[in-house]
């Protein structure tokens, strides 16, 4: 990209000339779109470590998508807090009440 910012060749006519203008603006465009997503990185890895979460220790989850999930999902979907485990398929399940049984004497 620096070549792109540097490169002026001295003959070159209108056709040539535009064509350098627009590609270092891209170039430059780049560089700075290289270096903000460098920084918004570092700026979310912060954040989600901040956070205590245990996404970041799943392989191949990094902070971006960590930082992803918890902004979808919520901070409390994947909070460190420890949770009770779900009921075992033997767990009685919820019943009508019985009508109470009258006696007749």
């Amino acid at each position: 990209m620096r070549y792109c910012e540097q490169c002026d060749p001295p003959h070159a006519d209108a056709l040539v000339c535009t064509r350098l203008l627009i590609v270092r603006q891209r170039a430059t465009r780049i560089a700075a779109l290289t270096t903000a997503i460098a920084e918004l990185t570092a700026l979310l890895g912060r954040r989600v470590l901040a956070l205590g979460t245990p996404l970041v220790q799943l392989r191949g989850v990094g902070p971006v998508t960590a930082a992803r999930l918890l902004g979808e999902l919520g901070v409390s979907c994947a909070s460190t807090r420890p949770r009770r485990s779900p009921p075992s398929p033997a767990s009685p399940r919820w019943r009508w009440p019985r009508a109470a049984a009258t006696a007749t004497a």
